[in-house]
């Protein structure tokens, strides 16, 4: 109950209860601004990702709507909107946990910036706002304990273990994969499943679009589970390796999904693939493929290692010189 003046905090965590249950303020009857939360919420009645009942002031408030719709609660329901008996306005709403771990504040606008530390994601940790007087306090235990208390795993759910899998559900995860690979991990080990509702994913919605999962020097080595969802993509780079995956390590594998849209590349161009060399399985192409010089291919641009149950309805296309296939553009075992 708050009916005083609250500004500049935020809160990680769970809260769960009866009524007016939010992620920051039960009942506000006073003032509150630039805040936000990232929470796992649940009550019976009046619950709101930021305020379970709202009759004061309230302004540049935000909760991650995305942790608070994944979250299975054993009693009560989950929040519906910021405000538990109110609609969201334009500065007190829901946001993706994409748009809250940023280097910028870009989504979420406070009145004084300053008063608040963003920090770029880092490998497989993200970081939401800090509070600037204690992410740059003279105290190092103080300045690490609020480094700390805005970490957290890149992937919302699982712990990328073949029993429990990093899930998921939409673009920003895909770009997440991607990003690692980026910063020179070869994902070795860990596994990844798509959502088993999640029933397309559409990559040309990203901002800066999408990088193809894997590169020549560090080659995608952990296992997809597509779980029979279908990608959109639109990939035109004068670059080596581009498909959905661009190179395929040895001990990569990936299985149960489809492709649309295109893929264009200098050379090695597929839609699943750019280069495999690990195992590609059950899966499926509606992409156009083009490659400039050399080895396009509907499921991969060249193939070193296996591919099983997979067909392509595509068109494949060489513009200048060689090597073009429905399957493989170039293969040494298939």
């Amino acid at each position: 109950y708050q009916q005083g003046i609250v500004q500049h905090v935020y809160f990680i965590g769970t809260v769960q209860g009866q009524e007016r249950i939010g992620g920051l303020i039960g009942t506000n009857k006073g003032q509150f601004y630039d805040a936000y939360t990232v929470a796992r919420i649940a009550g019976q009645a009046y619950i709101g990702g930021a305020v379970g009942y709202q009759e004061g002031l309230i302004g540049r408030v935000y909760y991650n709507q995305e942790i608070a719709e994944i979250y299975q609660p054993t009693h009560g329901v989950r929040p519906q909107k910021a405000m538990g008996n109110m609609p969201n306005t334009e500065t007190v709403k829901g946001l993706a946990s994409s748009s809250m771990h940023q280097a910028t504040l870009s989504d979420m606008v406070f009145e004084a910036p300053g008063k608040w530390l963003p920090l770029g994601p880092s490998g497989f940790e993200v970081y939401y706002p800090q509070l600037t007087y204690f992410a740059k306090h003279n105290d190092v235990k103080i300045k690490d304990n609020s480094l700390k208390s805005v970490s957290a795993m890149r992937f919302k759910e699982g712990a990328g273990s073949e029993a429990d899998p990093y899930i998921i559900r939409n673009a920003d995860d895909m770009k997440a994969v991607s990003d690692l690979i980026v910063a020179k991990h070869t994902l070795k080990g860990i596994h990844f499943r798509v959502a088993e509702e999640v029933l397309e994913i559409d990559l040309t919605k990203l901002d800066g679009g999408f990088v193809s999962i894997g590169n020549e020097s560090y080659k995608f080595q952990g296992t997809f589970e597509g779980t029979n969802t279908r990608f959109i993509i639109a990939i035109d780079q004068r670059a080596f390796y581009q498909g959905l995956f661009g190179y395929i390590g040895h001990e990569g594998v990936v299985r149960n999904l489809s492709v649309s849209g295109l893929v264009s590349a200098q050379r090695f161009a597929g839609a699943i693939a750019g280069r495999n060399a690990g195992t590609i399985e059950n899966v499926y192409s509606l992409a156009q493929v083009t490659a400039i010089d050399y080895y396009a291919g509907g499921i991969t641009g060249y193939n070193d290692g296996v591919i099983r149950n997979a067909y392509n309805t595509g068109h494949v296309t060489i513009k200048n010189y060689d090597y073009a296939g429905g399957i493989a553009g170039g293969s040494d075992s298939l």
